[in-house]
């Protein structure tokens, strides 16, 4: 295991076991955080797993050339939409062409697990998560969210003692940290799906994963997902329905949907869907030809196999 040392938070790279990574795979870093545990369960061995400081990062890095791919998690069963990765798909550029799940369970990290701690790094996330467990039992600690739960294993480590993180189990071993609890979720189920995510200029259809990560069935038989995202006049009675009626109509399960504010002006919103079809399917092509029509904005971020 490379020494994490050697990483930065913002822009660090690990190559495959046979250190001949060609294609660059972007991810939030550092080494030991679940989406780099996705990346890796993704996309195997002997690629180079680029670590970025932030969700928005990943984006830019896919977007500008840094990456041919970049691994983002999008959604959590327990906390509902990661907001940093939807605001940064309402900016385009990049395109879905792959998901994965992974079921995440959490772990108290230290550097001494006979001190109790009096401070817990996380990301928001991960804390959120886990609010039952450290308010029960670490009820005195001062709660920190940080960028990652990798760059908060680093934070315990460098801080010693009094210091814990609630991070993966990858993160014990790459940063050396003891076990002060284990699967402290509130939520045994506890899940996050995450989206594979390409240039749009590439014209890429899908991601070299061979085996992929959270599923039994190859993903190959499975059938087609489509995320759109659109914004309507918030002010004409029905436009919303209207817009979501242009799928149902047609007959197209909407697996998905949640909303964002957008940022344009208050009490205005983007809408994601995800519909239980391919986006060359005829039914969404005239449904999407309707929505044209009643939105103002509305966009297909990208087709790919559903993996449940």
């Amino acid at each position: 295991m490379p020494d994490p040392a050697t990483e930065t938070a913002d822009a660090n790279a690990s190559r495959g076991a046979d250190g001949k990574g060609t294609t660059r795979v972007a991810y939030l870093g550092p080494m030991g955080t679940y989406s780099h545990q996705v990346a890796v369960g993704e996309f195997g061995k002997g690629l180079v797993y680029v670590g970025q400081g932030t969700i928005p990062a990943v984006f830019d890095a896919v977007q500008q050339g840094a990456a041919e791919f970049g691994v983002v998690p999008f959604e959590n069963s327990t906390e509902g939409a990661v907001n940093p990765c939807l605001d940064s798909f309402t900016k385009g550029g990049v395109r879905i062409v792959g998901e994965a799940y992974l079921q995440i369970h959490h772990y108290l990290l230290l550097t001494h697990p006979s001190t109790p701690p009096t401070r817990i790094y996380s990301h928001p996330q991960a804390l959120a998560q886990c609010s039952t467990y450290l308010s029960t039992h670490h009820p005195g600690a001062q709660i920190i969210p940080v960028s990652s739960t990798a760059a908060a294993a680093k934070m315990a480590k460098d801080q010693g003692e009094g210091t814990a993180a609630v991070a993966s189990i990858m993160c014990a071993e790459v940063y050396g940290l003891e076990m002060g609890g284990r699967e402290v979720e509130d939520r045994r189920d506890n899940t996050t799906r995450f989206f594979v995510i390409a240039p749009i200029t590439t014209g890429t259809t899908s991601h070299p994963s061979s085996t992929p990560l959270s599923t039994t069935t190859s993903a190959s038989t499975n059938p087609s997902k489509t995320l759109i995202l659109f914004t309507v006049p918030h002010a004409l009675p029905g436009a919303l329905a209207r817009a979501l009626n242009a799928l149902a109509s047609r007959g197209l399960n909407l697996s998905m949907i949640t909303s964002r504010p957008s940022g344009v002006r208050k009490w205005h919103y983007w809408f994601f869907v995800d519909v239980e079809a391919d986006e060359n399917d005829d039914r969404v092509k005239e449904a999407l030809r309707e929505m044209e029509g009643e939105c103002e904005v509305v966009r297909v971020l990208g087709s790919y196999k559903s993996v449940r």
